[in-house]
């Protein structure tokens, strides 16, 4: 991206902001796993007190690393991995999600390629935490075990910010964002 994720603005407020409004809308706690520039990451999220920081000391291992670092703090029997640079996911797909009961996971697809969020029953933490995140992922541990696609018209769940020019190509493509306010 060529710099820091978190603070890029999207509809006029930061992609962690909206990705962690988002997940909150739907979650009652959040985990933030910060590291690069962990002190910023405050002043980007609103203020709630069910949002919780976890810092990864060990980041530069990459965003499994982050993962793994939230799953010792994981009290319920299911929970969602969101994306900080996924914030065109949207309400309606998330409650779907929450809906179904599940013994491994569920997650969205679009046009049959998987996306995000991924909600993830808590048996299968162990092996999350097992892996080493310099050769391991969560992919490797969701082919692992029969889970569910949830097929979804929105590519929102697909898409994520990886390049400048798809910040302005995305933003336009969802000219309008629901907020908080109008769920």
């Amino acid at each position: 991206m060529g710099r820091w994720k978190p603070e890029i603005r999207w509809h006029g407020r930061s992609l962690l902001a909206v990705v962690a409004e988002r997940a909150r809308a739907h979650c009652g706690r959040l985990l933030v796993v910060t590291g690069y520039r962990a002190s910023d990451v405050p002043a980007l999220l609103p203020s709630d007190a069910s949002i919780r920081l976890v810092h990864n000391q060990d980041f530069e291992r990459g965003m499994f690393s982050s993962i793994q670092t939230a799953l010792p703090e994981i009290a319920t029997e299911t929970f969602f991995v969101f994306l900080a640079d996924m914030p065109a996911v949207p309400d309606d797909v998330v409650a779907r999600l929450a809906g179904p009961h599940i013994t491994t996971w569920i997650r969205p697809a679009y046009n049959g390629k998987p996306g995000h969020p991924v909600r993830i029953h808590r048996r299968l933490v162990p092996e999350l935490l097992e892996l080493d995140p310099r050769i391991g992922s969560m992919r490797e541990v969701l082919h692992r075990h029969e889970g569910s696609l949830l097929e979804t018209d929105d590519p929102g769940v697909y898409l994520d910010l990886d390049h400048p020019a798809d910040v302005v190509r995305f933003e336009g493509a969802w000219a309008r964002d629901p907020g908080p306010e109008e769920r």
